[in-house]
């Protein structure tokens, strides 16, 4: 009896082994459809404000021309309009008001939404009290009906920010760019780019003081998910080689206060000043702490 109780206790392990990476499975492969109700659930008025807001995520700056400085949408970020699981809008409302280093105390999602509004699509505040604001908060609304917590998935927690990216090289990173065949999507201008690849610099990109102008950021963004549909194919070294050539290019100047005022600021906005000073070699990428020294 002991000998088959001993080989019992390893079969055992083995099993509760196998349980447990079939839970982590269940949930890499949660099915995003199903985390959303369905919109029946909502009344006539509701329905329409729900559409309204899925529309102004696709159709940012064709719907609200007067707020948005460049040719983004939020689309252009947030696959899927927030629906997928990259950079994702399910769960968003569990998640503020919430601290922001940047603002340097609390914010609302609605003040959320207008730094997108001021930084990354490089244009003008919505009224908070507006019908659009009204929209784009039922919409996010609808995505997190039946999310109980701002942790309640895993994707839901994502940071999108590398710890430590590695030195890039940035000559390198305009050949890579070119091997990649990045400008085919990315090259497009015009209100038809609104859907396909934002620019990547320019005056119809995001400005500098937007979270992407970190070069942590831009490179976790370009290793995790691009090229689209194919995310985590580039190597963390071509992912830095790529956002390292994206923010040596010209884009444009935030004109608003730059944040932080707690002064717990992550320092590697790449701004036109940091922008100017590395091509002149009096700093270099591994100044910034979350650049790795070769």
């Amino acid at each position: 009896m002991k000998i088959k109780f001993i080989l019992l206790v390893p079969a055992l392990l083995i099993f509760l082994g196998a349980c447990s990476n079939d839970e982590a499975s269940i949930e890499e492969e949660v099915d995003m459809s199903t985390i959303r109700p369905p919109l029946s659930e909502f009344s006539e008025a509701e329905q329409e404000k729900i559409k309204y807001g899925e529309k102004l995520n696709t159709d940012t700056h064709l719907l609200l021309p007067e707020n948005v400085g460049n040719n983004l949408s939020c689309v252009s970020c947030h696959a899927g309009a927030g629906r997928t699981k990259d950079l994702t809008f399910v769960g968003v409302t569990e998640k503020y008001p919430k601290y922001m280093a940047r603002a340097g105390k609390e914010v609302s999602l609605e003040e959320r939404i207008n730094g997108c509004f001021s930084r990354s699509m490089n244009g003008k505040p919505i009224d908070p009290e507006s019908e659009e604001m009204e929209a784009f908060i039922s919409y996010y609304e609808y995505l997190s009906k039946d999310i109980d917590s701002p942790d309640q998935y895993e994707f839901m927690t994502v940071q999108h920010t590398a710890e430590s990216v590695p030195a890039p090289n940035v000559e390198q990173g305009a050949q890579d760019l070119a091997r990649y065949n990045c400008l085919s999507c990315h090259g497009q201008s015009g209100p038809e780019a609104a859907n396909t690849g934002p620019a990547l610099w320019g005056p119809d990109s995001f400005n500098d003081g937007a979270g992407l102008s970190r070069i942590s950021k831009l490179q976790y963004y370009i290793k995790n998910y691009m090229p689209k549909g194919e995310g985590g194919t580039l190597s963390e070294q071509e992912a830095s080689n790529i956002a390292a050539y994206i923010l040596m290019q010209d884009r444009p100047e935030f004109e608003g206060e730059r944040g932080f005022p707690n002064g717990d600021g992550p320092g590697d906005y790449i701004t036109k000043e940091k922008r100017e000073a590395l091509k002149e070699n009096l700093m270099d990428w591994t100044d910034f702490k979350q650049v790795e020294a070769e």
